[in-house]
This record gives structure tokens, C-alpha cells and sequence, in this order.
């Protein structure tokens, strides 16, 4: 989809558990937004390789909201809160290194293990197969 009125989104609902949407137009924005952040975060990758974090990072995210993390059941998951440094979330949730997490979302591609100490929530125990089990019809 290339304009949404959301980045991404998970559609959660009957018959729709196992779909999800990812803006392009708001995705290849990111990058530019910021340019001198983004040096600092991803180093030395060129554009294509940014781009591909970005899109990875979204899909993974939508993707785990599909395996059943939300941000009922995982704090620091989908904290609007917790973007920027200036927020308490931001460094509350800092441990929590998820895609899951929105100040990773866009910087890697990985669940967290739960191995970071307090604020750190393991993606991967939380991960339910189940629901690819489920009658929708």
C-alpha cells in the first residue's frame, strides 16, 4: 500500500489474524526525515541498505502482532510514549531491544530474547503458533 493513514497496522478481527498493511510512502520518509540521526544510527549503509532495515523492521513488527505481542500482554511493546529521548519510556523500555519496541522498530530485524535484565520481555517465549490454528470461517 503505498499511502495509508498508519505506517503499519495489524488488522485484528474475525477473519483477518493473519493480515497486516505497510505504507511505503511513509516508510521511504524515514530516512530523509532525519539525516544527520541517521548517519549516527545505521553508520555507514547506503540508502538501499537503510531502506531494507526499515521495510524488514515493519513487516517483523506488523508480523508479531500477528503472533499474538501486543502491547497488552508485552510492556514496552507499541509505547507511543517511548520514541524519543527526551520521553521517560525511552529509556524505561531502553532494554527492551525488539522490533516490537518503537525506538527499534526502524534500526534491526529481531525479537528480544529477554535477556537484557529488568524492562527486557523475551518476544519469542510470547510468540503463540496457535493462532494460525484457529477456525476464522
Amino acid at each position: 500500500m503505498y499511502h495509508a493513514s498508519y505506517a503499519g497496522f495489524v488488522f485484528v478481527g474475525d477473519n483477518l489474524i493473519d493480515c497486516f498493511q505497510v505504507s511505503t510512502k511513509a516508510h521511504d520518509q524515514i530516512p530523509r526525515k532525519h539525516p544527520i540521526i541517521n548517519r549516527i544510527v545505521w553508520a555507514d549503509m547506503n540508502m538501499e541498505d537503510i531502506r531494507a532495515v526499515i521495510y524488514a523492521g515493519a513487516m517483523m513488527h506488523e508480523t508479531g502482532h500477528t503472533l499474538g505481542i501486543f502491547h497488552s500482554n508485552t510492556p514496552g511493546c507499541d509505547d507511543q510514549e517511548g520514541k524519543m529521548p527526551w520521553q521517560i519510556s525511552f529509556w524505561k523500555w531502553r532494554p527492551y531491544k525488539s522490533v516490537m519496541n518503537y525506538e527499534y522498530v526502524y534500526k534491526m530485524v529481531d525479537y528480544s530474547d529477554g535477556s537484557r535484565g529488568r524492562n527486557d520481555f523475551n518476544d519469542w517465549g510470547r510468540i503463540d503458533l496457535t493462532r494460525f490454528q484457529i477456525e476464522l470461517w
